[in-house]
């Protein structure tokens, strides 16, 4: 259970740091006695990978698009020494059909040291490259 919370607490800690339009925006925190509730914009839309599986036709312009907002998200959390380490595409909800992207769940995001850069690997294992594994 320790390490859920943990989890939790990094994903707050990571996103009252954040604003910016590709990734989700952190309202508010409550906790009781058994829960945290981490109270975030509301996204309505599709995680990247269902969105592409439900469209007859994602282009290589739509693809470009998405790509460029997930990179700009990902430019801003490194200006900020915050590395997001899990992006895959249920890490990304596709909002409207202009496809706007917000990146989510910071769950394993660290805040790191750009000097050191960082050691330890970390993710989805079926996102990862076969050198890292």
């Amino acid at each position: 259970m320790d390490k859920i919370i943990q989890m939790a607490e990094n994903e707050w800690n990571m996103l009252k740091k954040l604003d910016h339009p590709g990734i989700v925006r952190l309202i508010d925190i409550y906790k009781d006695k058994e829960n945290f509730y981490l109270v975030t914009e509301f996204i309505e839309g599709n995680e990247l990978f269902d969105e592409v599986c439900k469209r007859d036709n994602f282009s290589e312009r739509d693809a470009a698009c998405v790509l460029k907002q997930i990179l700009k998200a990902v430019n801003y959390c490194h200006k900020r020494s915050i590395c997001h380490r899990d992006i895959k595409a249920e890490n990304v909800i596709i909002e409207g059909s202009d496809l706007q992207v917000k990146l989510i769940d910071f769950g394993l995001a660290i805040q790191f040291d750009p000097a050191k850069g960082m050691d330890r690997v970390i993710g989805t294992m079926l996102y990862m490259a076969p050198e890292v594994v």
